[in-house]
This record gives C-alpha cells, structure tokens and sequence, in this order.
C-alpha cells in the first residue's frame, strides 16, 4: 500500500508545482493538515509566505498554532520553502457551544501529528455522559416493549 501512497503523493505534488504558488498552498491544505481538521478551517489567503486560516473558535486556534511548524515543514516536503508561516483566524461569527469542545477534540485527536490533549478528568466527564446517554437509551427500550 505504500508504493501506492507515495505514487500518488508525486502525482499530486507534481500536480501542485505547476500551479500559482497561492493557488498551491491554498490546494494542498487538506493533504497537510489533514481531513477532520480540513473540514473545520477555512484557508483565507496566502501573501509573501504568510498562509493566513481561519478556524471555528480560540481553542482550535491555540491548539493548531501548536502545530504550525509542522505544516510548514509538510508545505515544505510538498512544494519547497513556499510557506514561512501559518497564522490562524477565529472566525468573526463563531459562537461558542457546548458540543464545539467534544468536535474539536475528535478532531484533532485523529490528526496524524496530534498529541492526547483531553485531561483525565475530561475524558471520565464524556465516558460518563456517553454511558448515561446508554442506559437511558436501554430504558428507553424497554419501556417500548413492555418490559419494565
């Protein structure tokens, strides 16, 4: 399988070496941060070096900027020394919500450089909710069917 990958790693950076560098950058995002993360920022420009993303509130901010080195340095593997820095934008509208802690977590925990950032404490709080969410699925159940 890795042949594989690799094949198509030089297709699609021969595919990028090809482009504006701006257009580049902002296409090869996904392939260096990855999918989940992708799916949540949004790339606004790119201008002498500097890729500027936006993200959905300041915990993603915080957490990413962690890993701004390492973006460069996949640009760089990728496309050359194009991109010097990565800055990120919380996004004007963002509204904080209680599910946006649990999504960015997921998120970033299966990013393929991430690191475990979800405290002991943290982790027991969703075991347990996702365990009470479980027993009054099952109670809910058995009510259906006469049985309780």
């Amino acid at each position: 399988m890795e042949p594989v990958r690799t094949g198509l790693r030089q297709i699609m950076q021969d595919l990028l070496r090809t482009r504006p560098a701006d257009e580049a950058v902002m296409l090869a995002w996904p392939l260096i941060c990855g999918k989940e993360v992708a799916t949540r920022t949004r790339v606004l420009s790119f201008s002498e070096g500097n890729l500027l993303v936006e993200v959905p509130d300041t915990t993603w901010r915080n957490q990413l900027q962690s890993f701004a080195s390492r973006y460069i340095g996949g640009y760089e593997g990728l496309l050359g020394q194009v991109v010097r820095s990565v800055q990120f934008k919380v996004q004007p509208s963002a509204v904080s919500h209680p599910h946006s802690a649990k999504l960015q977590q997921s998120a970033v925990s299966n990013h393929p450089l991430a690191k475990p950032v979800c405290s002991d404490s943290a982790k027991s709080s969703i075991s347990t909710d996702s365990s009470t969410s479980a027993r009054q699925e099952g109670a809910s159940r058995t009510k259906e069917f006469g049985r309780g």
